[in-house]
């Protein structure tokens, strides 16, 4: 068995023959990957009714929007039933909508390893199970993505009550607060204490002593994205 035989491959910028339809197409590719012409028709086929293409199958490529191309360049490499598929960047140069779209139908994906190489790590976060961080050709990080996080804590606290000004300006204070702050977006409190330990203490005494309601308190999950700035800022001696 060939690597050609085993594996799909998606480059970054796909090329296509903007002159044939999506159908011809796949068919085409799939007769290179070593099918018979009605086993890739087949094949093609449900391919394009999986990735929502079915109705556009006689329409030439070069009609194609830049996710329809995007999710025709991700059947092409499946069209042989490889067992690993290898897809670079396949939600670069798309809209939010185009993106979601294929990153759903990536996640759907089943019988097949899927390796995805990306600069974008929310995205990876939201198709992969597993993560290995390279920074200039060497691993700093490869597990997955659940216990990369028990690794990294935030050491950030949000908290929401029905008087968050009064409790910023009573917390300014304490000297175990290295930062506080009103989120502009969020509208909550930001806070990063030197003693969380002491902040989780007093957190529930002062709203008692206010009457104050509690909408939240927490520490929110990393995202990888923080979690590699941190390795990152750490490698550097920042």
């Amino acid at each position: 068995v060939t690597a050609k035989q085993i594996i799909g491959f998606l480059p970054q910028d796909p090329v296509f023959y903007d002159d044939m339809t999506g159908e011809d197409y796949l068919l085409y590719m799939g007769q290179l990957g070593g099918l018979q012409k009605q086993e890739a028709r087949i094949k093609a086929q449900e391919l394009l009714d999986f990735f929502d293409l079915f109705e556009f199958r006689k329409k030439e490529i070069g009609t194609y929007s830049g996710g329809m191309k995007q999710k025709v360049g991700i059947a092409a490499a499946l069209i042989h039933d490889p067992k690993v598929l290898i897809l670079d960047e396949p939600t670069a140069n798309l809209d939010p909508l185009g993106r979601a779209d294929v990153i759903q139908k990536i996640k759907s994906l089943f019988d097949v390893s899927v390796f995805v190489s990306s600069h974008i790590l929310s995205e990876i976060e939201q198709m992969c199970e597993d993560v290995t961080m390279i920074d200039q050709g060497k691993i700093v990080i490869s597990d997955t993505i659940r216990n990369i996080k028990k690794g990294f804590i935030s050491n950030l606290f949000i908290l929401d009550t029905n008087m968050n000004e009064k409790f910023l300006k009573h917390l300014k204070d304490e000297e175990y607060i290295t930062s506080i702050r009103i989120d502009d977006i969020d509208g909550k409190i930001h806070i990063i204490p030197k003693d969380p330990e002491k902040l989780r203490e007093l957190i529930p005494q002062m709203l008692v002593k206010n009457k104050a309601i509690l909408y939240s308190f927490h520490q929110p999950e990393l995202s990888l994205q923080d979690i590699f700035m941190e390795i990152m800022s750490k490698k550097e001696g920042r």
